[in-house]
């Protein structure tokens, strides 16, 4: 079995981080995949059900049928970026006429076991256990009044949201590996409780880190624009690989 993944690219149509995302699907190990996983804030803003979103992110959506025709299965993890968006890909599965289990979105983490391994996939905002403003924030943004806002406002306002999220998103307070360790001991604690796994893959804070603690190995893809990396897991071994060589 053989599993690719990626967070936190923040594509956005026309830029350079839209270019990493297009070369990341294209990638040869990907292209031969068996799953691939999604863990959040790939785009910069996806919110909601919109149709424009086919027209302005058309390679992706292209790139993406190919894959699913080929029979793989691809897990989107929703992110602080890009959410309520299960009926956007529903509506594109239907589209095309495939089956809705081969493109699945989850709110929430997924325990997998592969190999000799239990792997916790999360998009890893809860390292932001003691961020009580993001934590407002996050309710809010899960909330059934704010669904219903991302699926019938107008897509200018969208936009417009999308543009607030870029701006937060630039201004993140993580700045290395060393000064987010505080961040990770308070989702340790918390995924000890909750969730058995002995491999986390996150992403959300764009730091590149790679640590054990505890028995449990920590794994951040960080910002894949600058480290030109991504996740692939071949038979249980978990590497680090170029998107572009």
């Amino acid at each position: 079995m053989t599993v690719s993944v990626i967070s936190d690219v923040h594509a956005k149509a026309g830029n350079k981080s839209y270019q990493t995302l297009l070369s990341f699907l294209k990638n040869e190990l990907v292209q031969s995949s068996s799953e691939i996983y999604l863990l959040g804030d790939v785009f910069d803003f996806l919110i909601g059900n919109h149709e424009l979103y086919f027209e302005l992110y058309f390679e992706f959506f292209e790139i993406l049928l190919g894959l699913l025709k080929k029979g793989v299965t691809v897990h989107y993890i929703e992110g602080n970026h890009d959410f309520h968006i299960k009926k956007l890909f529903n509506n594109f599965l239907k589209k095309n006429d495939l089956n809705q289990s081969c493109l699945l979105v989850h709110k929430q983490e997924l325990i997998v076991d592969i190999e000799d391994k239990k792997i916790c996939f999360t998009h890893g905002d809860e390292i932001d256990q003691k961020n009580y403003t993001y934590l407002r924030y996050k309710k809010l943004i899960r909330s059934p009044i704010f669904k219903f806002i991302a699926n019938y406002s107008p897509f200018a306002f969208i936009k417009w949201i999308g543009s607030k999220l870029e701006y937060k998103s630039k201004n993140s307070k993580y700045k290395s590996a060393a000064s987010e360790q505080i961040y990770y001991e308070a989702f340790h604690k918390l995924l000890l409780q909750t969730t058995p796994c002995n491999t986390v893959i996150c992403g959300h804070t764009h730091v590149q880190v790679d640590f054990i603690m505890d028995d449990i190995r920590y794994i951040n893809i960080g910002d894949p624009s600058q480290t030109n990396c991504f996740i692939f897991i071949n038979d249980g071994q978990i590497d680090s690989v170029p998107i572009v060589k």
